[in-house]
């Protein structure tokens, strides 16, 4: 996976941190809050989902840790910029990106 490298070389990441156990992760309405993000942002930002159980190595990382799901970080020139958990933080990130790019 590549994440870490699109953060590093300055590029604007989106990471949707979250499980398959996970109600909240498997809701249609963050399913479609999400999939309406990544379509109107796609072409100007990269988008990442990581499974805290399939994702064990890049957990450990400081940069992806959560300690609630689902976890939603945006990073902008190599540093993170929010930090958000729960659907409503997918509000916050479609937000910060409309007034960033």
């Amino acid at each position: 996976m590549d994440i870490e490298n699109s953060i590093k070389n300055g590029k604007i990441v989106v990471v949707k941190i979250g499980a398959k156990w996970c109600g909240p992760c498997q809701s249609d309405e963050l399913k479609n809050k999400y999939n309406k993000l990544v379509n109107d942002f796609d072409s100007k930002v990269i988008f990442y989902e990581l499974d805290v159980n399939k994702n064990e190595d890049l957990m450990s990382n400081e940069l992806f840790k959560t300690t609630s799901i689902p976890n939603f970080k945006l990073f902008k020139s190599g540093e993170k910029k929010l930090d958000v958990v729960g659907i409503h933080g997918l509000t916050t990130i479609e937000e910060t990106l409309k007034l960033n790019i």
